[in-house]
């Protein structure tokens, strides 16, 4: 099973988070709808071969900035 099928379960929490960062494989617009009714920001990088949906991660909240 692919972790983004376990989607649902993961939006099932008691305290609601202002943002969910995650990595590509939970980048279809879905996911991003799911969260945004959740109430929170989906902070999730565009696969290379997506179609372009005007959704951009921000560099800055996806890297670390401790070095």
């Amino acid at each position: 099973m692919h972790d983004s099928q376990m989607m649902d379960a993961f939006l099932d929490w008691d305290d609601e988070p202002l943002a969910i960062v995650a990595d590509k494989a939970y980048g279809s617009t879905r996911i991003r709808q799911q969260i945004a009714d959740e109430g929170a920001v989906a902070v999730i990088p565009s696969k290379s071969n997506a179609r372009k949906s005007g959704v951009r991660a921000s560099r800055a909240r996806w890297t670390s900035s401790s070095k």
